[in-house]
């Protein structure tokens, strides 16, 4: 089942035990396993893929941030 109250005691657990490392930032990035299967089956790139991937999108996102 995605989402729900166990993913939230889960996200809180993990922000409970990297809260002493101080990070600047802390990025989530939501599941995609069909694009994700189907690259490794293909042995392809995520845009090769799926363009449109929320996962894709999401990692696009990080490295544009990163990079400013």
């Amino acid at each position: 089942k995605p989402g729900g109250r166990n993913k939230a005691d889960q996200e809180a657990l993990f922000l409970t035990a990297i809260a002493p490392l101080r990070p600047h930032r802390v990025h989530t990035l939501p599941r995609d396993a069909r694009a994700v299967s189907k690259a490794e089956d293909e042995r392809a790139t995520l845009i090769e893929v799926n363009e449109r991937s929320v996962l894709r999108k999401a990692i696009s996102k990080i490295a544009v941030e990163v990079m400013i």
